[in-house]
């Protein structure tokens, strides 16, 4: 909430429902992602691949991330 109304800040994706823009779904290999997105912008200590912009030890994220168990996407979330 930010004081004009409700602001949805992210959407999150846990199954094969949706795809990304560029065609990336859960269930599908990190290696894919790789393929389709290059080398993410950041990688977190749980694995967790972000490609965007954000602003350090801040919650200012605009862009795209992908969590993962063994080698395949677990969930996207999608940040504004």
């Amino acid at each position: 909430m930010d004081g004009v109304g409700p602001v949805v800040t992210y959407m999150m994706v846990e199954n094969r429902d949706a795809t990304t823009h560029r065609g990336i779904a859960v269930g599908d290999s990190m290696r894919k992602v790789l393929i389709v997105y290059g080398r993410p912008d950041l990688v977190d200590s749980n694995n967790r691949w972000f490609y965007g912009k954000y602003r350090y030890r801040t919650d200012m994220m605009h862009g795209i991330q992908f969590e993962q168990k063994g080698d395949k996407v677990s969930k996207i979330l999608i940040y504004r």
